[in-house]
């Protein structure tokens, strides 16, 4: 290889590391910061959702212990996972800190209400179950229109 093809080699190195290096580091903007609030709280929606289902099917005498059990660990991971990548982004205006502040209420409520029904399961308690799964409803009716304003 003659030495252009080495300087034209070094220099194609040189501009994909700085391209990655831009995009892996690049700052959240307005419309980053949304599409992630969005995800979250769609993800946070399905997991509730899931959680709401499946104790209702538990509690009709429809599914297993073991199904309940399995179905509430992942909701509650994954309404978790949901609230750790919202909380890793930054608002970086107005506009976003209200977005912020319009979220993150509902997605706590949800890791909490989760966290309720798993204890709940745990115990054997179906009063309780029914009583943290009415709770559910309203939450979802609320993520549910958050995602529809801000789609």
């Amino acid at each position: 290889m003659k030495w252009r093809g080495w300087w034209a080699l070094v220099t194609a190195l040189v501009l994909g590391w700085g391209t990655f290096g831009y995009f892996a580091t690049k700052p959240t903007d307005v419309h980053d910061f949304r599409k992630t609030a969005v995800q979250s709280a769609q993800s946070a929606y399905f997991s509730v959702s899931t959680a709401d289902i499946a104790v209702r099917a538990h509690l009709a005498g429809k599914t297993l212990d073991t199904y309940l059990r399995a179905a509430l660990d992942d909701a509650t991971k994954g309404v978790s996972g949901a609230a750790g990548e919202f909380a890793n982004e930054q608002p970086v205006d107005q506009a976003t800190t209200r977005l912020r502040d319009e979220l993150a209420p509902l997605l706590s409520a949800a890791v909490r209400a989760l966290h309720d029904l798993r204890k709940a399961e745990q115990a054997g308690d179906d009063a309780a179950l029914r009583r943290y799964d009415e709770q559910l409803r309203p939450l979802r009716t609320k993520l549910n229109r958050f995602i529809e304003r801000h789609r």
